[in-house]
């Protein structure tokens, strides 16, 4: 939607296969995605809701992202200084939607209670959060100063990372997922 050309070092798959195979390819994937959620072991309306609610939160986000930047309301002149509740609502939306979704699909075919359910609700969201400033660092287009930039995305590992106590077994993995985040280079 950026017609960025690559994606963390590799090229675009709009750019590689066209522009219409790209939009194929993402439509056969969302149709692949609900066909394996709905072959779920358990919690199958659960699941088949959580992804499409994230569907709708990227799509929520991704028009409220292009709109800052000039792509969807007649505005060329470029983007403009962008309010604190938008940045959270577009990043919330296009980025932590998806994190979000996985963590609670796989609470649910886990067969995961409300309270877990929700712990992971909360990891992931922080976790996406962290990952699209951590992003907005590796391409330098963040809409707030370096300092605060790092600053967020301390804070929303470190609140991911809080949100995994109580979770029943290990969390190790979970917990080094989210300190991995942190100084990425990709």
């Amino acid at each position: 939607m950026d017609n960025d050309t690559e994606r963390r070092g590799k090229p675009s798959v709009w750019a590689k296969f066209g522009e219409a195979n790209a939009i194929l390819a993402g439509d056969a994937l969302q149709a692949l995605a609900f066909k394996v959620a709905a072959n779920a072991p358990r919690n199958v309306a659960e699941i088949v809701a959580a992804l499409g609610a994230a569907g709708v939160g990227v799509v929520q986000g991704q028009v409220e992202d292009l709109k800052r930047e000039g792509g969807t309301d007649g505005a060329s002149s470029g983007p403009a200084p962008v309010p604190v509740e938008v940045v959270d609502f577009v990043y919330t939306h296009k980025t932590a939607d998806l994190f979000v979704a996985a963590a609670t699909m796989g609470g649910y075919a886990g067969g995961g209670d409300a309270s877990s359910v929700g712990k992971l609700r909360t990891f992931a969201l922080n976790l996406g959060l962290a990952f699209q400033y951590e992003d907005d660092l590796l391409d330098g287009d963040s809409p707030f100063p370096k300092e605060k930039t790092e600053s967020l995305v301390h804070e929303t590992t470190a609140a991911a990372i809080a949100a995994l106590a109580g979770l029943p077994g290990d969390t190790s993995f979970l917990k080094a997922l989210a300190e991995k985040l942190v100084n990425r280079k990709v």
